[in-house]
C-alpha cells in the first residue's frame, strides 16, 4: 500500500526509516510560508503606522514630510508631545488652535471686520438684479404681478 509521501507500510523496507522526512520537508516549507507572511505583514503594519502618524502630524498644523523622523506609535498624545518637544527644539514658535480665543481685541476685531465688509454690496444693480430681488420678494399673486408690471414700464 502506498501514499503521497511513497511509503510502503511494510516494517522490512527501506523507506520506512525515510518515514518522517516528507513530513519535516512540509514542516520547513510551511514553516518558511509563515516567516514570510510575518516579514510581510510585519512591514504592512510599519507603514500603516507611518501613514496614521503622518496624518496626524498634518492634522497638528506641521508638515506631513516631518513624519519620517517619527518613530513612536501613532498614538495622538504622543504624537503632540513629541511635535511640541521638536518645534522648542527648532524654536519654532507653535501654532495657536483653531478653536482659541482671537488675539485681536473685541473692539479692534469689530474694526477689522467692518474694514472687510466695506464696498461688498455697494455696487448698483442692474435690471436684471432689480427684478430677480423684486421676483423673489413676491409672496402673493398681486405681488407677483406687480412685480412683472413694474419690468414692463
Amino acid at each position: 500500500m502506498s501514499n503521497e509521501w511513497d511509503i510502503t507500510g511494510e516494517i522490512g523496507d527501506d523507506n520506512v526509516s525515510d518515514g518522517p522526512k516528507p513530513l519535516r520537508d512540509a514542516y520547513k516549507a510551511q514553516k518558511a510560508k509563515v516567516d514570510e507572511l510575518t516579514a510581510r505583514l510585519a512591514k504592512l503594519e510599519a507603514e500603516s503606522n507611518r501613514n496614521t502618524a503622518a496624518d496626524l502630524i498634518e492634522a497638528a498644523g506641521a508638515k506631513r514630510s516631518l513624519a519620517k523622523h517619527y518613530t513612536g506609535d501613532p498614538d495622538p498624545d504622543k504624537i503632540s508631545s513629541w511635535l511640541n518637544d521638536f518645534r522648542d527644539a527648532l524654536g519654532v514658535a507653535q501654532s495657536q488652535p483653531a478653536d482659541a480665543a482671537p488675539s485681536l481685541a473685541t473692539e479692534t476685531q469689530a474694526q477689522y471686520e467692518k474694514m472687510n465688509q466695506q464696498g461688498t454690496g455697494s455696487g448698483t444693480t442692474g435690471n436684471l438684479e432689480a427684478a430677480a430681488g423684486d421676483l423673489s420678494g413676491a409672496n402673493s399673486t398681486a405681488d407677483l404681478i406687480a412685480a412683472l408690471a413694474k419690468l414692463q414700464q
